[in-house]
């Protein structure tokens, strides 16, 4: 009979169909493992030009997660005060984060970190992060950092993050034909056009392995940071001589020696700003915290 044959010949067609199925798993994940592999190698070189073509920095900060924390590190800036950070799969960014890391991110702070490089991979992860030190002001947001481009990364809910961090270089491997090199694209946060309901980084410039940049430009702005475009910041005021003082009490104009400071600060920058008093702030004055933890008073 024919049925038998048939039936063998159908298993060890599927048998075959398995075994093939197999093979393309383990070449699929082989291809990835050397892909990510060629990206750690390429940013890890990127990094170093680009922190090449900066001025000597007194301190560098990395922040890694296990795919770049054994491979970037060389002792290329011994010479700066450098700070590591080394970020596990399985660390989260909440009030159960590692006290240990939280103290390595002040003591960055503290010495007023001038460059860091944060290189973490998981998207997720990485929203979490700025997102924890945002919360706690663990970042000095006036240095410069370079982050790998995610576009999780530019949702609405994340917009106030890159209004408080501007000199950033966002690096994303660009998809071309060359097998021989690769392109990243080099982009950073659009300031001072104000962010919009999409968010899109501005390119500044390609990088070509293994060692070109496609234009010859600074990629950071050294005065991005100190220009606010004519925006109107509100500031909190409470009024005690000389330094604040009522002109008229019924009225909410001021004067006075730190009055005279942000107005200057506001010519030289480029901002407005609006003065107010808090509602309570007539029997609160200075402010303190409740039993619940929230504010009063100047503070609240």
């Amino acid at each position: 009979s024919l049925l038998p044959f048939l039936l063998i010949t159908h298993e060890i067609s599927a048998i075959f169909r398995s075994l093939k199925a197999d093979e393309s798993l383990k070449y699929k994940a082989i291809i990835e493992e050397l892909e990510i592999t060629d990206m750690r190698d390429d940013v890890r070189s990127l990094v170093g030009k680009v922190l090449l073509r900066e001025p000597e920095k007194s301190s560098v900060c990395y922040i890694l997660d296990s795919i770049y924390a054994d491979n970037l590190i060389t002792p290329l800036f011994s010479k700066n005060m450098v700070f590591i950070l080394k970020i596990a799969e399985i660390d989260v960014f909440n009030d159960e984060t590692d006290e240990k890391k939280t103290q390595v991110l002040k003591a960055m702070k503290d010495v007023s970190c001038d460059f860091y490089t944060i290189l973490i991979t998981n998207g997720i992860q990485m929203i979490n992060f700025l997102t924890f030190v945002d919360y706690y002001r663990l970042l000095n947001t006036h240095a410069k950092f370079i982050m790998l481009h995610d576009y999780r990364l530019f949702t609405p809910d994340l917009h106030f993050i890159w209004k408080r961090l501007i000199n950033v270089i966002f690096i994303r491997k660009y998809d071309t034909k060359s097998h021989r090199r690769h392109w990243y694209e080099l982009s950073t946060v659009p300031f001072p056009m104000p962010i919009q309901d999409v968010f899109v980084s501005r390119v500044v410039n390609f990088w070509i392995t293994p060692d070109q940049f496609l234009k010859k430009k600074e990629l950071f702005d050294e005065k991005k940071s100190q220009q606010l475009d004519g925006n109107l910041l509100n500031a909190v005021v409470y009024p005690h001589s000389p330094a604040i003082m009522k002109l008229n009490e019924n009225e909410t104009t001021y004067t006075g020696i730190e009055i005279d400071l942000i107005r200057t600060m506001g010519e030289k920058m480029n901002f407005k700003v609006n003065l107010y008093e808090s509602d309570d702030s007539d029997v609160e004055k200075w402010g303190k915290e409740n039993e619940v933890g929230n504010y009063s008073g100047l503070l609240g």
